[in-house]
């Protein structure tokens, strides 16, 4: 029985391999920048900084600057989460994106193109913030620039994150979030048996 179960794993394994080996070598190119979800990691921080409110007492943070709240911040932090990544497809590939389509050099750095979409377009969606949130955010996005020792791939990491940015906000130009329906805007049913309002 053992050795029926060996044989069967070889035989399994043999064409697998030989499947794999008719297909051809893989060639992908080879990127010049380590990838990490680090900087998408750092930018999620620095947008939920930038967006949600401290709260009374700072409940709900006292590092935040923002003043949106939760369902209105969600909104705002999906907008940029998708913008991260459109990113990472450009970068990396195989996947559909979300708002724009484009093939990153490669040598783009991916932390330069994540902190530039990311700061773009929070600057770009009206946020409201105040002259000491707008100089956090912009001092936050000028160390990140400065991370990136490799000015080639900074200055391509730059162009690709400002690309996924305006196709974003382009996106999400009027797209009724400005709005704050109430009930009534809603149309609900006339009042009466099984009309919950």
């Amino acid at each position: 029985m053992r050795r029926m179960k060996t044989i069967a794993i070889a035989a399994t394994l043999l064409t697998l391999g030989a499947a794999i080996a008719a297909r051809g070598p893989v060639s992908r190119p080879q990127r010049t920048h380590a990838q990490s979800a680090l900087p998408i990691m750092l930018w999620s921080t620095e947008a939920r900084r930038a967006i949600v409110p401290r709260g009374q007492n700072g409940i709900f943070g006292t590092e935040n600057y923002g003043n949106k709240f939760p369902g209105e911040a969600a909104i705002y932090l999906g907008i940029v989460h998708a913008a991260m990544y459109d990113v990472a497809v450009a970068i990396e590939g195989r996947y559909r994106p979300y708002a724009i389509a484009i093939d990153a050099p490669l040598t783009t750095s991916p932390e330069a193109a994540i902190a530039t979409a990311a700061h773009h377009v929070l600057m770009g969606l009206d946020l409201d913030l105040d002259a000491n949130g707008t100089k956090i955010l912009d001092d936050r996005y000028q160390a990140s620039l400065d991370a990136v020792l490799d000015l080639e791939a900074r200055k391509n990491g730059i162009a690709v994150g400002r690309q996924v940015a305006t196709a974003m906000l382009q996106l999400r130009n009027l797209d009724g979030r400005e709005k704050h329906p109430t009930t009534v805007d809603l149309k609900p049913p006339a009042p009466g048996p099984g009309v919950w309002l």
